[in-house]
């Protein structure tokens, strides 16, 4: 064998390996974003039990454009709000055999917590989540740190729509202009 193509045998040989090192690695990151099944009365039990100033669900599918396109937003309400006690839980609605498809979403926005897919069909998902709720995605719902039900909306919003929501909540009920609160909606 010439010396040429012994270099161009290991360069190939290397190249190789450092794909497949690639793909172990991000296989790795995959597998590090926990997606949770869980039925809609376990998801309502575990905002009950979050130890957080504020809760937003947000639930929303890989299948669904302006649920992807909203995420941005939501993890820099996360950034901003979560050191004064906001938690994000979101709740993907895949089937529970799209939990592959959904952790690679979930990766590719750095994802760093543990996330929900539902286990519920739809219908009972929906009906048991929220009775008002027409199944319409993305769909958020912000609870204050007692477990009340201070907002539900279908649909993406803007940034600045969810801060003001945020920031009404945190502070109490005290409702900055065009801002308004669902009574009487507790989980505690």
């Amino acid at each position: 064998m010439s010396i040429p193509v012994v270099v161009l045998s290991l360069i190939f040989a290397c190249s190789g390996q450092e794909n497949r090192g690639e793909a172990r690695q991000e296989k790795n990151e995959l597998n590090a974003v926990r997606v949770v099944p869980a039925s809609s009365t376990e998801i309502l039990r575990a905002i009950g039990n979050l130890d957080a100033e504020t809760v937003v669900v947000n639930v929303w599918a890989t299948h669904c454009p302006p649920c992807r396109e909203e995420f941005p937003d939501l993890l820099q309400l996360r950034r901003n709000f979560g050191p004064l006690g906001m938690k994000l839980l979101l709740v993907a609605v895949d089937p529970e055999t799209s939990t592959a498809k959904v952790q690679e979403f979930l990766a590719s926005q750095n994802i760093d917590f543990p996330t929900y897919i539902r286990s519920d069909h739809d219908l009972k998902f929906v009906g048991t989540f929220d009775p008002r709720w027409t199944g319409a995605l993305p769909a958020t719902w912000i609870y204050d740190s007692r477990g009340t039900l201070r907002h539900f909306w279908e649909g993406r919003r803007p940034y600045r729509f969810m801060e003001d929501k945020v920031t009404e909540v945190m502070n109490g009920g005290i409702a900055r202009e065009g801002i308004f609160a669902v009574p009487n909606n507790k989980l505690r």
